[in-house]
This record gives C-alpha cells, sequence and structure tokens, in this order.
C-alpha cells in the first residue's frame, strides 16, 4: 500500500504544480475509463473547480499525494442549494497508475467527515463502468 497524504485543495489558491497534477490525474483518467470521449484540455478540467456553477453550493475539495508529493488522486463535495438542499454531490477520482491501492477510501474517508459535519442527509455518488469504487463505498455501510 502507497503511503498517502490527504490534504485539503483551495483550486483558487493551488500551486501551479497541484493545478497541473490535478489536471494530469483527471486526464489520465478521462483517457483510462472513457476513451471514447476528446481529451481533456486544462481549461475544461480547471475552470469548473476554480469557478463552480452557483447550483453547486458549497464546494469542498481534496487532494492525494504520494511520498514525492504528486498529485495521484482527488476528492469533491457539493453541497446544492434549493430543491437539492440536503443532498451531496461526491467525486473520488485516482490516477490508473495508482488505483487498488484503498488511495480512494482513503480520501472518502476524509470526504465523509466533512459530509457529516455539514448534516446532510443523501450522499450521491457515480462510478463509471471500469471503477468498482461503489462496491467499497458498499462495503462500508453507504447504501
Amino acid at each position: 500500500m502507497t503511503s498517502t497524504i490527504i490534504r485539503e485543495f483551495h483550486p483558487n489558491d493551488a500551486s501551479g504544480e497541484d493545478l497541473d497534477g490535478y489536471f494530469q490525474t483527471r486526464a489520465a483518467a478521462v483517457r483510462k475509463d472513457t476513451p471514447d470521449y476528446p481529451p481533456l484540455t486544462y481549461e475544461a478540467a480547471i475552470g469548473p473547480i476554480q469557478n463552480p456553477p452557483a447550483a453547486y453550493g458549497k464546494c469542498y475539495f481534496w487532494t492525494a499525494h504520494s511520498e514525492s508529493g504528486r498529485v495521484i488522486g482527488f476528492g469533491q463535495a457539493w453541497f446544492p442549494t434549493d430543491e437539492n438542499a440536503g443532498i451531496t454531490r461526491a467525486e473520488v477520482l485516482v490516477h490508473p497508475e495508482f488505483r487498488r491501492r484503498g488511495i480512494g477510501t482513503e480520501l472518502l474517508g476524509h470526504m465523509l467527515e466533512v459530509i457529516a459535519a455539514q448534516s446532510e442527509d443523501n450522499l450521491s455518488a457515480f462510478a463509471t463502468r471500469r471503477v468498482r469504487g461503489l462496491r467499497g463505498a458498499a462495503a462500508s455501510g453507504s447504501r
């Protein structure tokens, strides 16, 4: 198992290195998980986290780093308002080279602490058909 460092991530204050690591991780996942999609651009990856739509409500971000400091995963949680209040949207993504090592589970653990503190009742999670992460979430008691 890889030694992983989880950090809160603030996209508008992040270093260029961390933003590039976020982009490289997301782009690698898009290539692996959705090979029929067009290549991801830097602007398409970074824009939505630096300027999320107002409907997303409060947004929290985390990054997972290898011992060398490389960004190898990230997590995001959104707390929508209005008709979607009470529902949390979450995403956990791990670079394909680092999957199946517990990194996504560790990220989700950090995220669930914040989600629980926000008193949200429902968490919606999505996975591509090639990702087994929802099985792990179900095994940890999520439903």
